[in-house]
């Protein structure tokens, strides 16, 4: 009955703690950090020391042979907790640099901490075990990444024991299981890409002093030991600092080898658990289930029953939870703390950082507005730090880590929610975690010029400070009242489009659909005349659509075809067969509607490299209603060499340019007409489909990415 009435006391104390919370984070306006340190560019090196003095002698050694490799001026500090002089008297002789700072009294690893980093005269602190080894490049390469906004850095560990199993990497990430978070330490993709940790240890990482001080609870709640620097860096990143795993700065740890000396294994289990749900309790809110977190509780032995839930520990939770109300973010940022890549240090920042910001994965680039923008891209990289913020973190995979090098940065955040279903006045509700580190790195980059791409995120625009010009690309325009898209949905969007500094449209038709035409500029999709060889279809027999089934354009007027047109075709080519290029999901999506259940329609997935099907297809469809913008895919087809049937709207563009393998029809249903004349006359096919190799000269992706470049060099000399 006592434990279920205190557990009912830390319950109530959560329930007010949240509430408080609420109206304080509502209420009270919250700034991105200032973001600024002392010019100082020394270091500190803080060593906490219990009783280990041959471990020491080890780690000393280590550590001023990696300060040699330094170019700047350095100083270490060993902090002795619990030990006498005496003891010391040989390493002091020994290392004579080092300064060393004696307590008599045991006081913990948070105290000697203190002690350490009040005496040290530099801004940047490296904190390490006195069981680590250091490489000796191991400083200077975690040294590399200091910027302003960095709270630490995490050096990457490895077991002294080579047989051991690598349970400690330095890389730190998590999971939520039944509700509950369980930390762990994921294995490094590479020896050289730093990435975003979910926290640096304080065994072997890197610290600025100055925010360290200011998350760091004297209260010591954590005492004797572990999950401390977790907080300091669950602290940071709410703050709107960031925590780096630097995997090039590598050490050597003998797991466990101090505390093992003081606390037998079962008790060191115990605090690790007990502080687990301290941790959880003190920090987080949206990412775990509270009533788990007490179930958890309930089943506590005795002691860590009443450490956990007395009233002074209840005390100090409700204290840190409130407390979290004046940070600029909540603990739902935390989930992507691992998905960013640092691919240059911020050390070298010396040309204008502009910020793309995309609701869609970009890499690999598997669908036309990723191809488009990676196309334009890579002639920028020369030019500009371009830092990539993207959704759908989820559809990244190993195969895109090659489109990658060039870039200052790559940003990447979970799930996007598709057509919106209602005004978009506030983006927060349909790309909630976007916006959240969309302010972040506003705070943290202090970009000169962002780019947003796609209409979908034009309410972002509200989020534009003074200082830098904001441009847009309208991929994909909508057309009002058609693909389920209400028609006073396109009048909010195009008053939020107004306010920007720069509208990029993909084609002349759509630039006179805007209200601003002397801030649009018409840059228009290219391609590469030799990407994909010209082959004859002259004995081919199949159809091949290439278009992303998650938009709803695509899907609805794909189905369109496969219900009119498709079955009749049939009836006339026997042998037909229908290649659906979904993209990723299109399998779900198409097993759901009975009309892709025809006989000779086969749907795909993400093909990296559609050449082999426009080699080996009779004819391409664009059968597409319902959008503005180009299509990249029916480009690619008309290089390849490949006639293409499209509606009007579909072949937005490229009508100009009348080109003898398009044509264009007034709808769906009058595709069979072409189609059938096609597929029955393979000469007439191949009379067509011959590519114009001189013609497609002028399509090339150089125009259009000097224009985009000529575009950003006029707005940031407007602005500078």
């Amino acid at each position: 009955m006592r434990r279920r009435l205190r557990l009912l006391l830390l319950r109530g104390a959560l329930a007010l703690s949240d509430l408080i919370w609420h109206v304080m984070h509502r209420l009270k306006p919250r700034g991105i950090p200032a973001c600024r340190h002392s010019a100082d560019n020394g270091l500190s090196v803080i060593i906490p020391e219990r009783g280990s003095p041959d471990l020491l002698a080890e780690c000393l050694e280590s550590v001023t042979c990696a300060s040699d490799q330094l170019s700047e001026p350095s100083e270490v500090i060993v902090v002795v907790d619990g030990g006498s002089q005496d003891d010391y008297q040989e390493l002091a002789e020994r290392f004579r640099t080092v300064r060393w700072l004696f307590s008599s009294r045991t006081s913990g690893i948070s105290s000697a901490l203190q002690k350490g980093l009040a005496a040290a005269r530099h801004e940047w602190a490296y904190i390490l075990n006195n069981d680590v080894i250091l490489d000796r490049e191991a400083l200077r390469q975690v040294m590399r990444w200091r910027a302003p906004h960095v709270f630490g850095i995490a050096s990457q560990i490895f077991f002294r024991d080579p047989a051991r199993r690598r349970q400690e990497t330095g890389w730190a990430n998590f999971r939520i299981e039944d509700g509950c978070l369980e930390m762990f330490h994921a294995e490094p993709e590479d020896e050289r890409t730093v990435r975003g940790g979910f926290c640096a240890g304080s065994g072997a990482s890197l610290f600025q002093k100055r925010i360290l001080e200011q998350v760091f609870d004297r209260e010591e709640p954590y005492s004797p030991f572990y999950w401390e620097d977790t907080e300091w860096s669950i602290v940071a990143w709410k703050m709107g600092f960031e925590v780096l795993f630097c995997p090039a700065s590598r050490v050597w740890h003998c797991h466990r080898a101090t505390i093992s000396k003081f606390y037998p294994p079962q008790e060191v289990q115990r605090i690790f658990r007990r502080n687990a749900l301290r941790f959880q309790l003190r920090n987080l809110k949206f990412i775990v289930s509270i009533n788990r977190l007490c179930s958890e509780i309930m089943e506590l032995d005795d002691v860590s029953f009443r450490e956990l839930v007395g009233a002074k520990n209840t005390w100090r939770v409700f204290k840190a939870r409130v407390r979290s109300a004046r940070y600029r973010f909540d603990d739902s940022c935390l989930q992507n703390a691992c998905a960013r890549f640092y691919l240059q240090p911020p050390a070298g920042r010396c040309k204008p950082l502009i910020l793309v910001v995309t609701p869609v994965a970009l890499f690999p680039p598997s669908h036309g507005a990723a191809k488009r923008m990676h196309r334009l891209m890579q002639p920028l990289l020369d030019r500009f730090h371009v830092v990539v913020l993207s959704g759908e973190a989820e559809s990244y995979s190993k195969e895109s880590r090659k489109y990658l090098e060039g870039f200052f940065a790559i940003h990447m955040v979970t799930g996007r929610i598709g057509q919106m279903e209602s005004p978009p006045e506030r983006a927060g509700p349909i790309f909630p975690a976007l916006i959240q580190e969309l302010k972040r790195r506003i705070g943290c980059d202090r970009p000169d010029l962002v780019q947003i791409e796609f209409i979908e995120l034009a309410p972002l625009i509200a989020m534009a400070p003074k200082n830098a010009p904001w441009g847009i690309t309208l991929h994909e325009m909508t057309a009002s009242g058609i693909g389920g898209i209400p028609e006073h949905l396109s009048r909010v969007q195009m008053k939020m489009v107004d306010r920007y500094d720069a509208l990029i449209v993909t084609c002349a038709e759509d630039r006179s659909l805007l209200r601003k035409p002397a801030r649009t500029v018409v840059i228009q999709n290219g391609m590469d005349p030799g990407d994909c060889a010209y082959a004859s279809s002259e004995n081919n027999t199949a159809i091949l659509f290439s278009g992303s089934l998650r938009n709803k354009c695509n899907l609805d007027s794909i189905q369109m075809f496969l219900e009119r047109v498709y079955p009749r075709l049939r009836e006339r080519v026997p042998a037909l067969q229908l290649w659906l290029l979904g993209g990723h999901g299109a399998l779900a999506r198409a097993e759901a509607l009975p009309c892709f259940w025809q006989t000779g329609v086969t749907v795909y997935e993400y093909i990296g490299d559609p050449c082999r099907f426009l080699q080996r297809c009779a004819v391409t469809i664009h059968p597409v209603l319902g959008r503005r913008g180009s299509s990249l895919n029916l480009i690619d087809a008309l290089a390849a060499g490949r006639v293409c049937v499209s509606t009007a709207e579909g072949a937005r563009g490229q009508l100009a340019a009348d080109f003898p393998s398009l044509l264009t029809v007034d709808g769906i249903e009058r595709f069979y007409d072409p189609l059938a004349r096609l597929l029955c006359d393979p000469a007439l096919r191949v009379t067509l489909e011959k590519p114009h190799v001189q013609g497609w000269q002028d399509h090339g992706w150089r125009g259009p990415s000097q224009e985009l470049l000529a575009l950003y060099l006029r707005l940031l000399s407007r602005s500078s």
